[in-house]
């Protein structure tokens, strides 16, 4: 069997989530900066950057997804069993990337994360349009506070924090790159 144990498993999970937690600050930076680079004056702004996003997750997503359902990839490697609850709509809402918000299961473990990234993409421009604001640390106190207890009501019923977890992420990139286009740096790089 291919499950190490429970203290390794523990470690293992728990490094693979600081990977993702990561991931979403460095991808919500990067993001930031490429709403900038399209020219928010323009009227074809966020559209233009949710076609960019949606072609750049959702096709390859979608054949990795139709691949393991043909050749029947197991959940996860220390669950080898074939699952058989990818019924339809399962498989459509995995499609979506939406199945945290249907309470679907994911049809591989790795897709579990891909659900919060796109919903992260549908916020980003707002965000930014709150960073062009001069009260803008206004805007963003009442964002995290509004963030954090829809959290903690979403907590309280399901148990389950879901996206609203990772908003602190994604916040948190933001904020990076508001801070390099507001701050100049008082020590070099190399420090």
């Amino acid at each position: 069997m291919l499950h190490p144990g429970p203290t390794v498993d523990k470690l293992a999970n728990g490094l693979g989530r600081f990977g993702v937690i990561l991931f979403f600050f460095h991808t919500s930076f990067v993001l930031m900066q490429s709403l900038e680079a399209l020219g928010p004056a323009s009227p074809k702004w966020a559209p233009t950057f949710y076609i960019r996003r949606a072609f750049r997750v959702y096709p390859l997503a979608a054949l990795i997804i139709g691949l393991a359902l043909v050749t029947r990839v197991p959940f996860s490697p220390w669950e080898p069993q074939w699952h058989e609850d990818r019924d339809p709509l399962t498989i459509a809402v995995n499609l979506l990337l939406a199945q945290n918000l249907a309470g679907r299961p994911s049809v591989i473990v790795p897709l579990w994360s891909l659900p919060i990234e796109i919903q992260m993409y549908a916020v980003l421009p707002l965000v930014f349009r709150v960073f062009e604001r001069k009260n803008w640390i206004v805007w963003m106190t009442w964002c995290l506070t509004g963030a954090a207890a829809a959290a903690a009501v979403v907590y309280a019923l399901t148990r389950h924090l879901n996206t609203l977890a990772f908003v602190p992420c994604f916040f948190s990139g933001a904020l990076a790159y508001k801070i390099t286009r507001t701050h100049k740096p008082t020590r070099p790089a190399s420090w």
